[in-house]
């Protein structure tokens, strides 16, 4: 949008020291923000050495590592804002998708500007289409241009002394096309200014991410630290400084009143306030005494004086994660602001060890005293069907009470429906039904299960046809609108649902347990094998190993020929999963409604418990 020259000659006198500045200037409104008025930097102390470094001629690049929601977005607001004031000069702000630089310009930049009064009212109609365009004009020679990362090539006739680029580790900067790499692309086109300054930010995904690469690549990382109340030690926080009573398995009451950061050095403990005003005397240090053209900046939402920063609020959410690789990782990422490591495989031999120390006590077609139900997993083959059935306990823990290898539908219909394991039947089945069609069959493997299904689902165990997924997916599991036919063309009365199983994500989840079934025997919740399990479980389920390819991708990959008891703990895994319509937690909760209700019948239920006072009556 150009801007009339009144409306420049009006502005404040420009400043070179940037934080005094914003200070001075920058007002911030509800819509932006949670607090109003005049901006404090001091609520963000953090952020401080961020205001310096920009405005150093010595720093040409700043790769920021950070958590989510920590004010980082203000920052480059700020400094955009004292650019097109103080030293008005072309800059680019790259987003990762189109929709985040709609929101962007139209819920930062456009209010940031109007506040600064570098737009009037009046123009407030044509400021709404000009935002639809992406980019911002001042008559005194300020350009600015907010594009994504996939869209670089709108850029390319286009130089710029500072580009900013925000969560530089989503999938919009990943496109790569004749050019080369996004962010290579984007640092060409600030080669025309021998004073440019290219900042990089984001919260990390896994090690191999972009900003966890950049940052490695710097030429001195800082951290921001703070001095201990005891021993004036300055150190980073890390989540593994913050203890607390009952370890995974604390209730939130304990985790709130117990709760404490201990200082690395000397150990001794801070409160939630000693850590707040700890964090309003830190300071960035670097990890190595060094200087460089490239700083990269590390920071942690323990740093954080809102809410998010909280020691309770924290360590809860992370106990809350520990059976879901998935939350636990967003937890490391977006809290933390730390590279998830994905856990590349042992050797075959250690991962072999690994389940053997998952063995139980009880021996095969044993269940657990404390079992909520039965769940299974059947993988289909061209010629019969390998199978694991699975005690799911009332702690969250799981014990495998049977698997093996079964030839007909009539032997899978023998196991499922007609032999109790410890008094109980098999809750709920997940078949995979891929496959072939034999010489001599009418009807394709895939066709059999859906038929199967129908002829099948009121016999008391509910059954589910389930297909992994080839796509990437951001959920364990998806359940696909019904199919009216087989695929030769068959009427399934009813319809039958396909479970896509994300079996990536579940291959992790069950390592996940193994580790921990490892490290902490005793914690609720683990993933057991029965005492007498054989060498062709163990190798089956130990068939696949998780690796990176030459882009950074960590995905598993089958090293072994036989995987089939590996697939059918996966489905197992899913139907016990509460994404799956409830899983065992919605079992578990209709069994406590049914136990109430039966106690209100049969008063002999009730027999143990004390009557209960009425606060009516003086005398009861």
């Amino acid at each position: 949008m150009l801007i009339p020259d009144a409306c420049i000659a009006a502005l404040v006198r420009p400043e070179y020291d940037l934080l005094k500045w914003v200070e001075s200037n920058r007002t911030l409104d509800r819509r932006s923000s949670a607090e109003t008025g005049l901006k404090r930097v001091s609520r963000t102390p953090y952020l401080v050495p961020l205001y310096q470094w920009f405005v150093q001629d010595t720093v040409k690049e700043i790769i920021i590592q950070k958590p989510a929601q920590i004010g980082i977005t203000d920052w480059v607001v700020d400094c955009i804002l004292w650019i097109a004031v103080n030293d008005p000069s072309p800059t680019a702000l790259f987003l990762a998708d189109q929709e985040t630089a709609r929101k962007i310009m139209r819920f930062r930049l456009d209010p940031a500007f109007r506040a600064l009064g570098l737009v009037k009212k009046k123009q407030a109609k044509n400021s709404q289409q000009d935002i639809s365009k992406f980019e911002i004009q001042l008559s005194n020679g300020f350009y600015l241009a907010v594009a994504w990362g996939s869209s670089i090539s709108q850029t390319a006739s286009m130089s710029f002394k500072r580009v900013f680029c925000d969560e530089v580790n989503k999938p919009g900067y990943a496109v790569i096309k004749d050019e080369g790499d996004t962010l290579d692309r984007i640092r060409e086109r600030m080669e025309t200014f021998g004073d440019s300054k290219f900042v990089l930010l984001s919260t990390p995904t896994t090690d191999a991410g972009k900003i966890t690469t950049e940052i490695n690549a710097a030429d001195v990382v800082y951290d921001y630290c703070v001095p201990c109340p005891a021993c004036g030690v300055f150190s980073p926080m890390k989540f593994d400084g913050v203890k607390w009573e009952g370890g995974k398995a604390a209730t939130r009451e304990q985790i709130e009143a117990t709760a404490r950061y201990h200082c690395p050095a000397c150990g001794v403990e801070m409160t939630d306030d000693d850590r707040q005003i700890a964090v309003s005397q830190g300071q960035a240090i670097a990890r190595e005494p060094k200087s460089g053209e490239k700083i990269g900046y590390q920071l942690h939402r323990l740093n954080s004086l809102f809410k998010g920063g909280n020691l309770a609020r924290m360590a809860y959410n992370f106990t809350r994660s520990q059976d879901d690789p998935q939350k636990l990782q967003n937890i490391i990422n977006s809290t933390f602001g730390e590279p998830w490591i994905p856990r590349v495989s042992v050797s075959a031999d250690d991962a072999s060890k690994m389940i053997l120390a998952c063995r139980s006590a009880t021996p095969k077609l044993t269940v657990p005293p404390d079992t909520l139900c039965l769940v299974a997993g059947v993988d289909m083959q061209m010629q019969g069907f390998w199978y694991v059935i699975r005690a799911i306990c009332a702690d969250g823990s799981s014990a495998l009470v049977d698997y093996g290898y079964l030839l007909e539908w009539q032997d899978l219909e023998e196991i499922i429906f007609r032999r109790p394991i410890g008094g109980k039947n098999v809750w709920r089945m997940l078949i995979d039904t891929g496959g072939g069609k034999t010489a001599d069959a009418y009807i394709s493997r895939t066709e059999e299960a859906y038929l199967w299904i129908r002829a099948n689902n009121g016999r008391g165990v509910q059954l589910f046809a389930c297909k992994g997924s080839s796509k990437t997916m951001a959920t364990k599991l998806s359940v696909g609108q019904p199919i009216e036919k087989t695929p030769s063309g068959k009427p399934l009365k009813g319809g039958i649902r396909i479970i896509q199983v994300n079996t990536q994500a579940i291959k992790d989840a069950l390592w996940w347990k193994v580790e921990r079934t490892n490290e902490s025997p005793e914690m609720p919740g683990n993933w057991w094998v029965c005492a007498d399990v054989e060498q062709q479980y163990i190798s089956q389920f130990t068939a696949e190993e998780k690796r990176r390819d030459r882009s950074g991708l960590v995905e598993w990959v089958q090293v072994k020929k036989d995987n089939h008891l590996l697939d059918c703990e996966v489905y197992a895994f899913a139907a016990a999963d509460p994404e799956l319509f409830g899983g065992v937690r919605g079992l578990s909760r209709q069994l406590a409604i049914v136990k109430a209700q039966q106690a209100r019948v049969n008063p002999a239920l009730n027999q143990n418990k004390q009557p209960r006072p009425n606060p009516y009556l003086e005398e009861y």
